[in-house]
């Protein structure tokens, strides 16, 4: 007889990833728990870059080359940092150290967090993974909005800055830290 598996959603937030599968074949058995936290998180309010990010993550990446299966791969999009942020405590408190990299826009609306808030309020959460700044925006307006920015990218708080009008690049350097994520 097949033991019952029982799905136990971690947080009370209808939208969150984190639900883990109990199965138990015995009372004396431990409890096997499988995470569905994700593994990449993504903030970008624009409905194109979310279409952009799931044709990316589903079709174009070659999984072949990831210790990862693609059916195992998650990822979140938010449109917000704020989202984002939410998303990262709920994952954190999981414990399952993911997510691996998380990629957020610079303008994501009028009264919200930009991508430079929201990576430092990420790492001031304890994130210690790779992020992506992937903008519109040009090199200049950054560096006149936020002077510290050579700084940030020195330091790593940032680790990489990407233009959204280069798909090659943008597609490339995901693939590339994902190999090293998923050896």
């Amino acid at each position: 007889m097949e033991s019952p598996v029982a799905k136990i959603p971690l947080f009370k937030k209808k939208s969150s990833r984190c639900i883990f599968s109990t199965q138990s074949s015995s009372p004396t058995l431990p409890r096997k728990t499988t995470c569905q936290c994700s593994h990449v998180l993504l903030a970008d309010d624009d409905r194109f870059q979310g279409f952009y990010y799931q044709t990316l993550f589903q079709q174009s990446l070659d999984f072949d080359t990831l210790s990862i299966q693609k059916k195992d791969f998650r990822f979140s999009l938010s449109v917000a940092g704020e989202e984002l942020l939410e998303e990262y405590q709920e994952t954190k408190s999981c414990r399952c150290k993911a997510p691996l990299l998380v990629i957020v826009d610079y303008n994501m609306g009028p009264g919200k967090m930009n991508g430079i808030e929201t990576i430092l309020a990420l790492r001031k959460e304890g994130y210690k993974g790779l992020i992506i700044l992937r903008t519109s925006e040009t090199f200049e307006f950054l560096i006149e909005n936020h002077p510290n920015l050579n700084d940030l990218l020195e330091a790593k708080v940032l680790n990489f800055l990407l233009g959204k009008n280069d798909h090659r690049e943008t597609k490339n350097k995901i693939q590339s830290l994902l190999q090293q994520i998923f050896p």
